[in-house]
């Protein structure tokens, strides 16, 4: 009786996996005898499923589930193994703080742009460690546009309709914290005295086709040639000119 007793315990045993969590016997009576490839993790009903107490993570991955025993900042989640990590777009500890950080220019390089608005105007920014913006913004004196690219290193905005002059262009990651006045990018443009003065040369090419049209058409015709007179004094004598009959 001793043996056969010995033997079943032995056989239940081997149907238990080497690496099964201790805490897994609580829980025989809601599973199978068969766990899954991550740590945390039960089956129930032919189904990989996290154990109570560990809400993140994926029981079908090796990785397993896993929880923060630090609760997260509301910008953050739980990652793996068990730490709080700020969503994409912020910085911070997870915990504590999780902000939007101020874009830091590389340079201020100047963009030319027209008072039409349309051109790329691109500003060079110094990538923060683990922050991968998703969206970003310039602001054109008191005009806000929303960048079209955005990397760890650049913004690149469409310029809008402007007034002409020198336009200071500062750059946001949230349309609320934007770059000071010490560290901007300069957009100047002359488009506008580029377009006047080729219509000041077309105005003036124009002009002389038409007064060489009015002098070909209208003065030169009208110019009085000097006649051949009927009768011609020669020596004080009338000469009556010859005509062919």
């Amino acid at each position: 009786m001793i043996f056969l007793f010995s033997k079943f315990l032995s056989a239940e045993n081997e149907k238990i996996p080497l690496h099964a969590n201790p805490n897994l016997p609580k829980l025989w009576h809601k599973r199978e005898f068969d766990e899954c490839d991550g740590i945390n993790t039960i089956i129930v009903n032919k189904t990989c499923q996290c154990m109570p107490g560990f809400p993140f993570g994926d029981p079908n991955s090796t990785q397993g589930c896993y929880k923060c025993n630090d609760q997260c900042n509301k910008f953050a989640i739980c990652a793996f193994p068990g730490r709080c990590v700020c969503k994409n777009g912020y910085i911070g500890d997870g915990v504590k703080e999780c902000i939007v950080p101020v874009p830091r220019l590389d340079s201020s390089n100047t963009s030319y742009i027209f008072t039409r608005g349309g051109q790329n105007t691109t500003i060079l920014t110094i990538p923060y460690k683990n922050f991968h913006p998703d969206k970003a913004y310039c602001k054109f004196d008191d005009q806000i546009v929303k960048a079209h690219t955005v990397t760890n290193t650049t913004i690149i905005c469409s310029s809008p309709p402007i007034h002409e002059g020198i336009i200071k262009v500062f750059a946001s990651y949230d349309n609320v914290t934007w770059t000071d006045e010490n560290a901007f990018a300069e957009c100047s443009y002359d488009g506008i005295k580029v377009s006047f003065s080729f219509i000041s040369i077309l105005i003036v090419i124009g002009i002389i086709i038409v007064l060489i049209y009015i002098y070909e058409k209208h003065i030169k015709p009208k110019k009085i040639k000097t006649p051949l007179p009927s009768i011609l004094e020669t020596n004080g004598m009338d000469v009556v000119p010859f005509s062919e009959k």
